[in-house]
């Protein structure tokens, strides 16, 4: 690798870290406070994007047993954060769905794991505030291009992928 990859991807890595520890920091605080898990937490989300699930469906989005999906979801369905109801078609069939108070939550989740942006996007000058943005609009543009699930992408260079040539 030439020697501009190597610090670019040296830089990228740390910019990684130190986002992830930032973001990360500001997620625990903030689930700690609600007294949520993480799970919970992309329950939430999952149930957001998605409209609905059944307790199968989040059981095989987290791998974990459907008696397991269940606690978190009473403890979601106890605070108010998610609904559950029954399927119009069969009354055996449950789904849950994210109610006003979950997605508020949520929204204050996402504020959370990222104010700490605002401190920084001040420390900036207003020049080093337009020379970075459409940087940062390319590299968005470049990661977004990404398919971090394809399974010809490997995340490290050093992982072998159990295939011949994939990384």
């Amino acid at each position: 690798m030439d020697k501009n990859k190597e610090e670019l991807l040296e830089n990228l890595q740390e910019l990684g870290h130190f986002l992830m520890h930032r973001s990360m920091k500001g997620l625990f605080q903030f689930a700690k406070k609600y007294n949520l898990s993480f799970s919970q937490l992309f329950i939430l989300s999952r149930l957001k994007k998605w409209g609905k699930a059944s307790v199968s469906e989040i059981s095989e989005m987290l791998d974990i047993s459907n008696s397991a999906v269940s606690q978190l979801l009473d403890k979601l369905v106890q605070s108010r954060y998610i609904e559950r109801r029954e399927a119009p078609d069969d009354r055996r069939k449950k789904y849950h769905y994210i109610s006003k108070k979950g997605e508020e939550v949520l929204r204050l989740s996402i504020i959370a794991r990222s104010s700490w942006m605002e401190e920084l996007v001040v420390e900036l000058s207003e020049e080093e505030r337009a020379e970075m943005i459409p940087f940062l609009q390319k590299l968005n543009g470049k990661i977004n291009d990404l398919d971090p699930l394809s399974h010809n992408h490997c995340y490290h260079r050093d992982i072998n992928c159990g295939e011949e040539n994939q990384c």
